[in-house]
């Protein structure tokens, strides 16, 4: 996959970002063309200060398909790792299925693991994630709608904040490229 340099709106729409996203909806969504009539390099997009408009989910989206799929499963791998770092520093130890399915997914990144392993991994980290929400849901069945707002926006902001971390490790990716 060779490195796309420039992200067009008609290169957008190719993609196909949702059913509803058609020409004729396009004044309800974002207007790509009055944004970055031209254009814009991968780079800049992944620069929250340029392109404000465009929301932050979104710039992700459209990296994920500029970004060669070796580089991103890296990237992916440092994200997950960072929120098993995270669990772990707030005193909730990650499932060991966790970390073994970013192991074999670095691991099939350098070629070093096959699909079937992959695919191991992927449905035991599937399942300790289950037991992890089941486990959360039960302990919070008895909390106060206050302390689960106030859970629920204390995690938006860590989304927000990993996001932008993200477009930060997208943009190192982007500049080792050029």
């Amino acid at each position: 996959m060779s490195l796309i340099t420039r992200i067009t709106p008609a290169l957008v729409r190719a993609w196909r970002p949702c059913s509803r996203y058609t020409d004729a909806a396009r004044a309800d969504y974002i207007d790509l063309d009055a944004i970055i009539p031209g254009g814009i390099t991968p780079y800049d997009l992944a620069d929250r200060r340029r392109v404000r408009a465009v929301p932050v989910a979104d710039r992700l989206w459209a990296l994920r398909h500029v970004i060669p799929d070796r580089e991103m499963r890296l990237l992916a791998c440092t994200w997950a790792e960072r929120a098993l770092r995270r669990d772990r520093r707030a005193g909730r130890e990650p499932d060991p299925r966790s970390w073994a399915a970013v192991a074999v997914s670095r691991r099939f990144a350098a070629g070093d693991a096959t699909v079937g392993e992959r695919a191991a991994a992927w449905d035991a980290a599937g399942a300790a994630a289950w037991a992890a929400w089941d486990a959360a849901w039960t302990a919070v069945g008895g909390a106060k709608a206050a302390a689960r707002d106030a859970a629920k926006a204390a995690a938006w902001a860590a989304a927000a904040t990993e996001v932008r971390q993200q477009l930060r490790d997208v943009r190192r990716v982007l500049e080792a490229s050029r």
